[in-house]
């Protein structure tokens, strides 16, 4: 992250961009527990990320960050239910961010929730 406190710009890289996150090698809870939760902190107006145009305000932060909480807090309870990830694909519903955060859809999701469940049952 770079900040110019005097300009209140950020430049966030590929931590927050245009459209939806890349979460492969991602660590999700650190992403909306202290990464983005600094960001949230610092006074800005303005995002230049690694791809896609500048956005204005923090809304893009808050739009992440309650995708990625829906995501695993979805995914965290239908694992404690035993589901497995392929289950959980076909019947988690994040739809509602579709229509929030440019191009995401479902085959994002899906590649989410296997992140998602990796993180969440401790496996590589």
């Amino acid at each position: 992250i770079v900040f110019l406190p005097k300009e209140r710009i950020i430049c966030t890289g590929d931590l927050v961009h245009g459209w939806g996150p890349y979460m492969p090698d991602s660590h999700p809870y650190d992403w909306i527990k202290k990464s983005l939760a600094a960001v949230e902190r610092l006074a800005f107006d303005r995002i230049i990320s690694g791809h896609g145009d500048v956005m204005q305000g923090k809304s893009q932060v808050t739009k992440w960050k309650n995708y990625i909480k829906d995501l695993m807090n979805q995914v965290e309870k239908q694992y404690a239910q035993g589901h497995s990830v392929d289950e959980i694909k076909r019947t988690i519903d994040l739809s509602k961010h579709f229509l929030i955060i440019d191009r995401l859809d479902q085959s994002d999701v899906s590649q989410h929730v296997e992140k998602a469940y990796r993180e969440i049952s401790w496996q590589p």
